[in-house]
C-alpha cells in the first residue's frame, strides 16, 4: 500500500501508541506522573504540519518540514489529531516517507538534519543505493523540524515535486500526552505479572539485540517487540510482532537506543546509522489462537524471521539447537520491555535473569521466571552465551511466569539456516542489496 493512498483513510488508522496502564481508582495522590506517547501517520495538509521550501535552480534545494506542536495553541483538532486523546504536545520525533515519484541517479543525494537548536545536530544522507534500502523513507529524528536538501537533479525533482504538492510526503509523528497518575505497584505485579520479590530488570547494552519499531497494529492495540541479530542478513523476532500482509509502516531495527525521557518515559530514537530498515518478506509462523500463546500451549510457534536491507556489523548471536535439560543454572532475557518504575528505561534496552528455567521439548516449549513486560516479545532467552529460545509471552506452567519458542522448533532452523527442512519448507533468502 502506497503512503499518500492512505490519505483518505487516515482517520480509521490505529494509533501507534505506548501501552496504557489499567484503570486506576479515585485515589490518584501521591502517585508518579508519566506521560504517553503516541505514533500517528499523519497526512499534509495537516493544521499541526509546514512545509517551506527554497529553490536555488542549481541543483542544490531546500525543503524544511515542521510540527508546529502546540505552543500557544489549545490542545485539540488543531494540535492534535482528533482521534488521540489527551493529546499535550507534537513533533517530539519525526520521520519522512518520501513518495513513489521520487528515484534518485547515480551521485545525487538526498541530506536530512535536525533545524532546531532543541534537538541535538543529527545527520542522514540517502544516495542511490540507500534510498533504495530505506524504502524511500528515513530514520526516526528527536526534533520537531527537519531540513532536506537536494544535491543532483533528480534529488531536486523529488524536493521539487513535494513543494508542489505536499500531499505526497508521508509522515509518522511521536506525540505526547498529558501526564497522568500511575500507580507503580499495582501495573508492575497485579498486570504485568512480575514476581513478589520485584523488577530485577539492570540496563544493559549488548549490540546485537535491537528494538523493532514502529510497533505492529492490532485490533487490542500495539504491539512492542524486541529482535535480535542471528547473521549478518537475517534478524529473529516473535512471530506475533509480525504482520500477515504487506505492512506500510516500513518497519526499523534500532540499536545503541538511547534512555527515554525521565520526566515521563517518552521513547528516544538512535542516531540513523543504528536505524536498520527491514525488508518486507518476514517469514514467520503463529501457530496459536487466543490465550493459547503460553506455555504450555503453543508459545513454541511463535517465531519470526526479518531480512535487514544492509549488511548487520554486530556480531550475532549463537544459537543452541540441543538442549534438553529440564533444569539450567541461570537463564537470562535481553529486551525492550515497558518500565513504569524507572521511566528513563522505559523500552529501552535491558536484561533480567533468574535461576528458574525450564524445557518442555515436545511442544518446543520453554518456560523461566526472567522478568519480561510487553516490549520483551522477541528478546533472546540465553543459557550461558547461547541463545535457547524467544521470549512470547507470559506461561500459567507451575511455578513459572514466561514461556517462549524453543530453538528445537524444527520450522524454526530450517527458516533461519536450512536445517531439518520437511517437505515443502526452504530457507528464507535475504541476499545483500
Amino acid at each position: 500500500m502506497v503512503l499518500r493512498n492512505l490519505a483518505a483513510a487516515a482517520c480509521t488508522l490505529p494509533l501507534w501508541t505506548q501501552w496504557a496502564p489499567p484503570a486506576l481508582g479515585d485515589d490518584t495522590t501521591n502517585l508518579p506522573i508519566r506521560s504517553l506517547t503516541f505514533m500517528r501517520e499523519v497526512h499534509i495538509p495537516h493544521p499541526n504540519i509546514r512545509l517551506d521550501s527554497k529553490t536555488s535552480g542549481t541543483g542544490r534545494d531546500e525543503l524544511v518540514v515542521r510540527v508546529d506542536g502546540c505552543a500557544g495553541k489549545d490542545p485539540g483538532p488543531k494540535c492534535c489529531p482528533d482521534s488521540i486523546k489527551e493529546c499535550q504536545s507534537a513533533g517530539s520525533a519525526l520521520r519522512l516517507h518520501f513518495p513513489d515519484e521520487c528515484s534518485l541517479d547515480n551521485g545525487d543525494m538526498l541530506t536530512i538534519s535536525t533545524d532546531s537548536p532543541h534537538a541535538p545536530p543529527t545527520t542522514q544522507i540517502l544516495n542511490n543505493k540507500s534510498f533504495k534500502q530505506w524504502t524511500k523513507s528515513s530514520a526516526f529524528f528527536n526534533t520537531h523540524k527537519l531540513k532536506i536538501i537536494s544535491m543532483g537533479a533528480s534529488a531536486s525533482a523529488c524536493l521539487n515535486s513535494m513543494s508542489k504538492s505536499p500531499s505526497l510526503l508521508g509522515t509518522e509523528v511521536q506525540y505526547t500526552s498529558k501526564p497522568v497518575p500511575v500507580n507503580v505497584p499495582q501495573v508492575q505485579y497485579d498486570y504485568l505479572g512480575i514476581p513478589p520479590d520485584g523488577d530485577t530488570r539492570q540496563v544493559s547494552s549488548h549490540p546485537a539485540v535491537g528494538r523493532l519499531f514502529p510497533p505492529r497494529q492490532t485490533p487490542n492495540g500495539p504491539i512492542f517487540c524486541t529482535a535480535w541479530v542471528a547473521n549478518e542478513q537475517r534478524i529473529v523476532t516473535a512471530g506475533h510482532c509480525l504482520d500477515d500482509k504487506k505492512d506500510f509502516r516500513k518497519p526499523l531495527v534500532q540499536f545503541n537506543v538511547p534512555p527515554s525521557n525521565a520526566d515521563g518515559g517518552a521513547m528516544q530514537h538512535p542516531d540513523p546509522v543504528d536505524q536498520y530498515p527491514v525488508r518486507n518478506n518476514a517469514k514467520f509462523d503463529r501457530g496459536w489462537k487466543g490465550s493459547e500463546r503460553s506455555c504450555p500451549g503453543k508459545a513454541g510457534k511463535d517465531w519470526g524471521i526479518l531480512c535487514a536491507t544492509r549488511t548487520l556489523p554486530m556480531t550475532p548471536f549463537t544459537a543452541d539447537t540441543s538442549l534438553r535439560e529440564e533444569k539450567a543454572t541461570e537463564v537470562a532475557v535481553i529486551g525492550y520491555g515497558l518500565n513504569y518504575s524507572h521511566p528513563e528505561r522505559n523500552f529501552v534496552q535491558q536484561k533480567a535473569a533468574s535461576k528458574d528455567f525450564a524445557l518442555k521439548a515436545e511442544n518446543w516449549c520453554i518456560g523461566h521466571n526472567a522478568v519480561s513486560t510487553p516490549g520483551n516479545s522477541g528478546s533472546p532467552i540465553i543459557v550461558g552465551n547461547k541463545v535457547v529460545g524467544i521470549q512470547t509471552d507470559h506461561a500459567h506452567w507451575h511455578n513459572i511466569h514466561y514461556s517462549g519458542t524453543s530453538f528445537d522448533n524444527s520450522h524454526l532452523r530450517c527458516a533461519l539456516w536450512g536445517e531439518d527442512c520437511g517437505l515443502g519448507e526452504v530457507q528464507i533468502s535475504c541476499e545483500a542489496r
